[in-house]
């Protein structure tokens, strides 16, 4: 079969022929359909974030598929189903060690390599080995079409942490990093989720235009360009009130100022949840938190049962995933696939489509 091989990180990406997976016990192999491919998958291959990967290995995590064989112990999923595949996986042995991987991507811990043994490689491929438990039926999408459910890879990601931040219906919730693929994701998924209204926070003025068009009335941006933490609390809070919870995707940002001035925007009780990719070390208001009663979590990735949530928002209509402009490319043509990711921002995705 084909697929892009990544031999090393020092060595470009190939496109060959290699041997089709072979089925192993609570594994299904699924003739890949549709593929995201992140807007950082440069940095990955070319080992920049130092990435724990099992080289020589196929890239791509996540995607949309149909099952082509299920192991004699997998009971649940046969051929012909259409079905997400969830990335992240690890053992879940009563007080054993954290192994947890992304596959095709990453491992998370120095003893995800076991996991790598069981599950090696990713989506980039025209079938993939992967773990039945990671796997959600699709079925009743048929119609809208591998390409367009590839957006719900994305979404699933948001939608895991905004369930950490207690949204519901009728709350108001900002999103910190509202213009990066995942945080406009997030918007979506937030007004699919009933909130009244969406304080997008952000520097691309285009970026939050397009998040203002997607509801008009709910969603309101906050540009954060400039001003010190009381002057940036200031403007969110003028966006309106009371603000219930926080959700950070900001990305590899070297300022914390608009986290701590979303925090500080924050009404008594109110949550944060930071699931992004800040490295500075943020100056957490002891005092605040405390005579707030404020409560601040990490998230990490989503329930499994996210991917049908998903679905169910699409199918009622309260989810629309042709807000988001989807670009595919053939597998041998995944260096122009993931320069189009790498530029990508907001509401735009790329997929490969084996």
């Amino acid at each position: 079969m084909k697929a892009v091989y990544l031999q090393a990180t020092n060595k470009p990406l190939l496109v060959k022929d290699v041997p089709e997976p072979r089925l192993r016990a609570g594994g299904a192999i699924v003739q890949v359909k549709s593929a995201p491919v992140l807007s950082y998958m440069r940095q990955v291959v070319t080992g920049k974030l130092g990435y724990s990967m099992p080289l020589p290995f196929i890239p791509g995590n996540a995607g949309i598929g149909e099952v082509v064989e299920v192991a004699d112990d997998v009971f649940d999923f046969k051929p012909g189903q259409l079905v997400f595949m969830d990335p992240y996986v690890g053992s879940r042995t009563n007080g054993g060690e954290y192994d947890d991987i992304l596959i095709g991507l990453t491992g998370l811990s120095a003893v995800s390599g076991r996991m790598f043994d069981l599950w090696h490689d990713g989506t980039f491929a025209e079938r993939a080995l992967v773990p039945a438990e990671t796997l959600t039926v699709f079925d009743e999408a048929k119609s809208l079409g591998a390409e367009r459910l590839a957006a719900l890879t994305r979404l699933a990601i948001p939608y895991g942490g905004l369930l950490k931040t207690g949204l519901r219906a009728g709350k108001t919730i900002m999103i910190g990093g509202a213009t990066g693929n995942i945080g406009a994701g997030a918007v979506m998924v937030a007004l699919a989720m009933g909130a009244s209204r969406v304080i997008a926070l952000g520097r691309d003025s285009k970026g939050l235009a397009e998040l203002e068009a997607l509801d008009s009335r709910r969603v309101v941006a906050v540009a954060l360009e400039g001003g010190d933490v009381e002057a940036l609390t200031a403007r969110i809070k003028a966006a309106g009130g009371p603000i219930d919870t926080y959700f950070d995707m900001t990305g590899a940002a070297p300022d914390p100022t608009p986290i701590m001035a979303a925090i500080g925007a924050l009404r008594r009780g109110g949550t944060a949840v930071f699931m992004g990719g800040v490295q500075a070390t943020l100056p957490i208001p002891y005092s605040q938190i405390m005579f707030n009663e404020l409560t601040l979590r990490g998230n990490f990735m989503y329930p499994r049962e996210a991917p049908g949530d998903l679905l169910q928002m699409v199918l009622a209509g309260t989810l629309d995933l042709s807000k988001i402009k989807i670009k595919s490319f053939r597998l041998d043509q995944i260096e122009e696939a993931i320069d189009d990711a790498s530029a990508g921002k907001g509401l735009n995705m790329t997929v490969v489509k084996p």
